[in-house]
């Protein structure tokens, strides 16, 4: 039975990203998934899939994976778009940084 996993697709000041929620989704991203997700070229003109939130050392992070689909670590430059998620999730307090669009989800039924 197919179940339905919500994405996240943000745009920032350089990049693109779609997010998914290992929180919201109830569990991690696995290999299958990344790869169906590449070959039904989700989010086309995306720079990366993001993965998280985890806490790591007392804060919480994001994987971020290439559009091949390797695990990569993230630029400064590329930091806006998970804080702005996180925050806008409710999972970091104040306010969001700027980010040029608004997010829009993406359901999948997998």
């Amino acid at each position: 039975m197919a179940r339905q996993i919500i994405f996240h697709k943000y745009q920032g000041t350089e990049n693109g990203f779609l997010i998914y929620d290992i929180r919201k989704n109830g569990g991690e991203m696995n290999d299958g998934l990344l790869h169906m997700i590449r070959n039904r070229n989700f989010g086309l003109d995306l720079d990366g899939i993001l993965v998280g939130p985890y806490l790591v050392d007392g804060s919480l992070e994001m994987k971020m994976f290439d559009r091949q689909g390797h695990e990569v670590s993230m630029k400064k430059e590329s930091t806006d778009v998970p804080i702005s998620y996180m925050k806008e999730a409710g999972y970091l307090p104040g306010e969001c940084p700027q980010t040029e669009q608004r997010p829009e989800k993406i359901y999948c039924w997998c």
